[in-house]
């Protein structure tokens, strides 16, 4: 049947039987984006039979034609017969297709284009106001690949409770199982894959595959000198670590790493000693892309001179904010170069542990639920502990015995708060 170009004008509105019209933005958004996939339909007297949402959406697009198919003669019988095709024998996709069809479609455009987000997904797919939504398709349609009994599930919401349970489940398996490290990181594409490897992360990130790593998020070990003696909570082993060694071996052989393993336009965030500052913007700007001003970690209960002999003292971290490739993808908000977050006292594990608060924004800003963060030096395992909680997976590396111990803890304790 022939398809014209009808001017709204001339359209006419009789009593129809649908009233309520729904939100007709998200419609109107992907018309523009890729045009009327499905005429209006109207009789030889220019009367609409059906397709008055379309025409509402046109209208909110300030235009004023549009296309149509047209009947003629058509009887009072099959007007209605017309309009209840339209709008209920016409099948919807089922949640499971509507999940699939979103993520395969923004996967497809981030192969096509690297520097794709997922608030251009949002827009292309004509949900721009519902970037939170798309998030947890992407984590549900990773869920339904490695879980497949999602797919029974009624609705989305309780699909995506499950996929959330199935998760958490399957952390505190291997958790519970493991005393001892699995011995494989390549595991990294599994949904069981949530470990802290008691091993050299210079060792263990070798077996990591390339391009598989979403977020980096590592606190090199530089001028740490704690003496257990002097701890009022018993910080274990005096622990040092040369710059020479720091400048000659850690960073080089992990700046390549990071850029093997690490996805292309995803982001890393180094904690680095500010004096270090031309040492690590040279070697990791040989491997990354790294912003030249850094993100300053400030400590508003830092509690005064450090150092009597001086004036001032450093109340503050620096983070250097790195990518792969050209362009990186887009973090999930606006951000100042400022991150205001107390610094932790009494509760301290680690004497440079960093806090949940701090961690779980860096995660939140550059990764999705159900993708992997890696950090080289677990520590007491507060990255480990932040992506529980933000449903994200977790890879690290700790060689001290206690803060490994420390650690596991920590993570069985999370999972026990998240259940």
């Amino acid at each position: 049947m022939k398809v014209i170009d009808i001017d709204i004008k001339d359209i006419i509105i009789k009593d129809r039987t649908r009233k309520d019209f729904g939100e007709i933005g998200a419609l109107a958004s992907s018309i523009a984006q890729h045009g009327l996939l499905q005429p209006i339909v109207l009789s030889d007297s220019y009367e609409l039979q059906a397709g008055g949402r379309r025409l509402k959406a046109f209208e909110l697009l300030g235009r004023t034609i549009i296309p149509a198919v047209m009947y003629s003669s058509l009887t009072p019988i099959e007007k209605k017969e017309i309009e209840l095709e339209e709008n209920i024998r016409r099948k919807d996709l089922t949640w499971q297709e509507t999940v699939t069809l979103r993520a395969d479609i923004h996967r497809l455009k981030v192969e096509q284009d690297p520097t794709w987000t997922i608030e251009k997904s949002a827009s292309f797919i004509g949900d721009d106001k519902a970037v939170v939504t798309l998030r947890k398709d992407l984590f549900l349609a990773k869920a339904l690949v490695h879980f497949p009994e999602l797919k029974d599930e009624k609705d989305v919401t309780t699909a995506r409770n499950k996929a959330t349970r199935l998760v958490e489940n399957s952390l505190r398996e291997l958790i519970l199982k493991s005393e001892s490290i699995i011995p494989n990181p390549s595991l990294i594409n599994s949904t069981n894959d949530f470990t802290v490897y008691k091993q050299d992360c210079l060792i263990g990130i070798k077996d990591i595959q390339d391009n598989t790593i979403d977020l980096i998020i590592t606190d090199f070990p530089y001028g740490v000198d704690i003496d257990k003696s002097s701890s009022s909570i018993g910080f274990v082993d005096t622990f040092s670590d040369t710059k020479d060694n720091l400048l000659s071996n850690l960073l080089p052989t992990l700046s390549a790493e990071f850029e093997r393993v690490l996805k292309d336009g995803n982001h890393a965030y180094i904690f680095f000693p500010t004096i270090l500052y031309h040492e690590f913007y040279t070697e990791l700007s040989k491997h990354l892309t790294v912003s030249p001003v850094p993100l300053i970690w400030y400590k508003p209960n830092s509690g005064g001179n450090m150092f009597p002999d001086r004036k001032y003292t450093p109340d503050y971290e620096t983070i250097f904010f790195c990518y792969k490739g050209k362009s990186p993808n887009s973090l999930s908000s606006k951000g100042s170069c400022v991150l205001n977050y107390p610094l932790i006292r009494n509760s301290k594990l680690h004497p440079t542990e960093k806090p949940l608060a701090l961690i779980q924004y860096l995660i939140k800003q550059s990764s999705i639920e159900g993708e992997t963060v890696l950090d080289t030096f677990a520590g007491s395992g507060v990255m480990a502990e932040a992506a529980i909680l933000l449903g994200r997976k977790h890879i690290s590396f700790e060689t001290n015995d206690t803060y490994y111990n420390i650690c596991l803890e920590r993570i069985k304790n999370t999972i026990g708060v998240i259940k």
